[in-house]
């Protein structure tokens, strides 16, 4: 995410690490996504559960955004790659 500063990732990236390490060493896989789902929306939660109406619609902005960007860099590109392996439908 270019918008995103390289300092702003240098100061969250030694915790956002360490999320991931608990999450991939200590979580079991069949509850990780209920767990990573679970951070979501503690963090969410966190920063806009006592605003006004447009305040808490904010998160569902957010994780549209998140969806976006993640089809954007990780799923379209891998289904352009497997149309070109097997053909196009």
């Amino acid at each position: 995410m270019p918008y995103v500063t390289s300092v702003l990732r240098d100061e969250i990236r030694e915790e956002t690490e360490n999320l991931i390490f608990k999450l991939e060493n200590n979580i079991d896989e069949n509850d990780r996504v209920a767990v990573i789902t679970y951070v979501f929306f503690v963090i969410l939660k966190h920063f806009y559960s006592r605003k006004n109406w447009f305040q808490r619609s904010i998160p569902n902005l957010i994780l549209k955004s998140v969806e976006t960007e993640f089809n954007r860099r990780f799923i379209f590109p891998y289904e352009n790659q497997k149309m070109k392996q097997n053909g196009d439908v």
